[in-house]
Formats: C-alpha cells, sequence, structure tokens
C-alpha cells in the first residue's frame, strides 16, 4: 500500500481537482527507485519476524567418548561474549564432556594467546574461542593446530584469518543477512527517508562485514535515506559519558537522527541508556545478537531508543560448536556453520519467543535430536 502510494506521489497532483503537474524523467526515476527500494526492505522486514528458521545442521550418530574443551572468551566483560561462552559450557555438560571456567581474554590477545597456549599445554583435546579474530593470536592457535587439537570459532569472522595455519571450524550467522536486516529496520520504519547513525568495529571481521552491507544497503536500497558513518572499538563503550556517541550527539541536536544501528548488544544497550538520560529517546536503534539485557529493553519498549535487535541462533550455535567437535575427535565430516539464519526482534514479536530465550532457532525439540546423535 504505501509503496502504491509513493509512486502515486510521483506523477505529481494538484488540490483545484483534474489538473496534474508531470514530474520529471530524473524525479520520477528517483521516486520509482525508492518504492522499489522501499518494497524489498519491507519484504525482508517481514520475513525477519519469524521467530523460526529452518537451520542447518548434523546428520548420523557420532560417538562422543570422554573429552576436556578449553573455552576462551575475547573478554567476559560485555554481555555477547559471556552469554555465549556461558552456552557452550552449558552444550560441553550436555554432550558429557569436561571444561574449565571459561578463560578470559579481557580484550587483550596477549592475554587470549596466553590462554590457548595454557589450554595447550594442559592437554585440553579442543578449544572454543568466542568472537577471537584468530590472526590475533594466530602463533597460538598455529600451536594449537600443530598439536592437532581441532579449534571451532564462534563469531570469530566470516573467513580464516591471514597468518593461521591451523583449521578452524566457523560457527556463526550470516554476516551479509543480519547487515541487511539491520538496514532495512530504518527504511520501512520511516518509509524510506531516515537518517541513520551506523557505527562499525573494524577489529573484528564478522562486524566489518555486518556494518559494511548494512551501509551498502541504505545506500541501494534508500535513496531518501542519509547515513552517517562513525568507527569505535568494543572497549570505547565502557569510557563514562561514552565519548564516542555523546560528540555526534551534539554535533546533531533532537531531530536530526532518527536511527542508529549499533554492531553489537552491549554497545545499543549503553548507547540507549546514555541517549534516554540526555532526553534523545527520538534516536532508535537497533542492535545485535539478541543478548539477554538489550533484547528485554526491546520487549518491553523501555527505554523508548531500544527499537529492534537482531535475533541469532547463539543456542544452537553453541550446541553446534560441540558437535562439530565431536565429529572431528571421530574422524567424520563436519557440516557447514558458517552461515546460521537471522531474525528481526521487536516489541511486537517479543512475547512470541519462549521466555528468556529470544534466540532464533530451529522448529521443535533440536536439543532433543542432538542429545539422539551424541553416542556414549
Amino acid at each position: 500500500m504505501l509503496a502504491l502510494c509513493i509512486l502515486g506521489a510521483a506523477c505529481g497532483s494538484s488540490s483545484n481537482g483534474g489538473s496534474t503537474t508531470p514530474s520529471s524523467p530524473a524525479s520520477t526515476s528517483a521516486s520509482a527507485a525508492g518504492a522499489a527500494g522501499l518494497a524489498a526492505a519491507t519484504a525482508l522486514y517481514n520475513a525477519g519476524l519469524k521467530t523460526t528458521a529452518t537451520f542447518p545442521g548434523p546428520s548420523g550418530k557420532v560417538h562422543v567418548g570422554s573429552e576436556k574443551i578449553a573455552v576462551v572468551s575475547v573478554g567476559q566483560a560485555t554481555v555477547g561474549a559471556s552469554t555465549t561462552s556461558m552456552l557452550v559450557q552449558e552444550a560441553i555438560k550436555a554432550i558429557g564432556w569436561t571444561a574449565p571456567p571459561t578463560y578470559d581474554g579481557k580484550f587483550s590477545p596477549t592475554v587470549a594467546a596466553g590462554y590457548i597456549e595454557q589450554a595447550v599445554n594442559a592437554g585440553d583435546n579442543g578449544i572454543v574461542l568466542v568472537s577471537i579474530t584468530p590472526s590475533t593470536v594466530a602463533s597460538a592457535v598455529n600451536l594449537a593446530g600443530s598439536k592437532h587439537i581441532p579449534i571451532v570459532c564462534i563469531l570469530c569472522g566470516p573467513s580464516p584469518s591471514s597468518g593461521v595455519k591451523a583449521t578452524i571450524i566457523n560457527d556463526e550467522p550470516s554476516p551479509v543477512a543480519t547487515g541487511e536486516l539491520q538496514a532495512a529496520y530504518p527504511i520501512v520504519n520511516s518509509g524510506g527517508k531516515a537518517t541513520v547513525l551506523v557505527y562499525a568495529d573494524n577489529q573484528f571481521a564478522f562486524t566489518a562485514l555486518q556494518i559494511a552491507t548494512a551501509v551498502k544497503y541504505l545506500a541501494a536500497e534508500c535513496s531518501g535515506c542519509t547515513v552517517i558513518e562513525k568507527q569505535m572499538q568494543d572497549t570505547q563503550q565502557l569510557v563514562p559519558g561514552i565519548p564516542i556517541l555523546s560528540s555526534v550527539l551534539t554535533q546533531h541536536p533532537k531531530g536530526t537522527i532518527g536511527y542508529l544501528i549499533a554492531p553489537y548488544d552491549s554497545a545499543a544497550q549503553l548507547f540507549v541508556d546514555l541517549m534516554h538520560h540526555l532526553g534523545r529517546d527520538e534516536i532508535k536503534t537497533i542492535g545485535y545478537s539478541a543478548t539477554p539485557n538489550y533484547a528485554a529493553l526491546v520487549g518491553a519498549g523501555n527505554p523508548p531508543g531500544a527499537a529492534a535487535d537482531i535475533t541469532i541462533p547463539l543456542p544452537y550455535m553453541a550446541w553446534g560448536a560441540i558437535d562439530e567437535l565431536a565429529r572431528t575427535f571421530a574422524k567424520q565430516p563436519t557440516w557447514n556453520a558458517s552461515e546460521m539464519p537471522v531474525g528481526l526482534l521487536t516489541k511486537a514479536n517479543y512475547a512470541n519467543y519462549p521466555a528468556s530465550s529470544q534466540f532464533i532457532a530451529p522448529p521443535g525439540n533440536w536439543e532433543g535430536k542432538f542429545r539422539i546423535l551424541w553416542v556414549h
């Protein structure tokens, strides 16, 4: 309906009944392109509101044995990494293996590399990395590879990193699907006329592609949109007053920015809290990963700036990572877990998800299906 209205407006009309003012070819073409982009974004938006999807997965049973697994996180101070690590630990218990407490990399490649080497020296059988770019710890993962210790990397980047010789199994959602769905939200909710503040964190390969895709999608599908691009690093969100955002808000007074695309939920939550404190609730924020704290704000619609989130299959990914390790130990083929589906979480569909688990997942009892495949 909205697309038809835009197309009608492109033809031009007067209120005196009968006479019309023809549009120029350029304006007609621009309006048509805008309508087509809005229609495409709307279709993507509506599809994203579904709470389940078709997922890749294993086939056939696997003998799981008894293994000790090290979990190394980029930094447990952020809710995304800590939630993922917790879910991995739960999957390790579910399969009947053991693991020491999650190693906290404290956002330092040196610290993370040290823990990976510690796991190798301790004789751990497998390693799960959480949000660590392998190239930043190349020597450590190469050491693990030389000892034939399998590594699964969750949310670590869309492709193997340079300098890494070890074989690493990627386990993550599609960064392209994530970026496109983040961009679709402001396009649809503004009717194709949004000013969008976008934050990129290029220290993470996944996030770099995710945000680059969002910017590209806005440019391609929203001729009436304006994009303000900013760079950040994860530690900057923790600085009191969040200067990377407050300085932008000072330069752009109320009413000049409508939407904010955050690279991940930890930033989204802190950004929303700051903007609420500053009276800037008109800026609607789209997060990424549907971790519990920010997802709950979206579900409550409070603060009002917590508008949407990209829900990813974190629990399924955690169990998938352990299944991949099991098949590697058993010398069975692994499966492609590097392009998992994502969804769009809003206040409207929040209640359609299970309580305290706003993560997109396969329909039915997918955990039970994993348990059936894991044979002791």
